[in-house]
């Protein structure tokens, strides 16, 4: 639920929501298991990422970002991110700065923001 729906969605409530069951509701975020669930996160997070992070694709695959970035002392390089489903992995000499701006957006698990194993 980090993404806004493509479509417009609604539903009628059950019993679960008490003394709203059976009122129609507008549901605005993607829910996993929408059809369009996944193109509603991939959608909004490259909006984040170009506009938020200054990342670009990579032409060769589109679930690899980057930008450019310089380190302490001065030299270039690229700064890395890797996506794949739900799994993000930041290289950078600061990834924690990469994930600390996404989770501004998203919500990440603070116990999942760690070295990969």
């Amino acid at each position: 639920m980090n993404a806004p729906c493509a479509e417009k969605f609604y539903t009628i409530l059950g019993g679960e929501f008490g003394d709203y069951a059976g009122r129609k509701t507008i549901i605005k975020m993607a829910l996993y298991g929408l059809k369009s669930a996944g193109y509603s996160w991939r959608s909004f997070c490259a909006r984040v990422l170009r506009e938020e992070l200054n990342l670009i694709p990579c032409r060769a695959d589109m679930d690899v970002w980057r930008r450019a970035a310089r380190k302490e002392n001065g030299s270039r390089y690229y700064e890395y991110l890797f996506i794949y489903t739900d799994d993000i992995i930041a290289i950078s000499e600061y990834p924690k700065r990469i994930l600390d701006k996404m989770n501004e957006h998203f919500l990440l698990k603070a116990a999942s923001i760690k070295e990969p194993t």
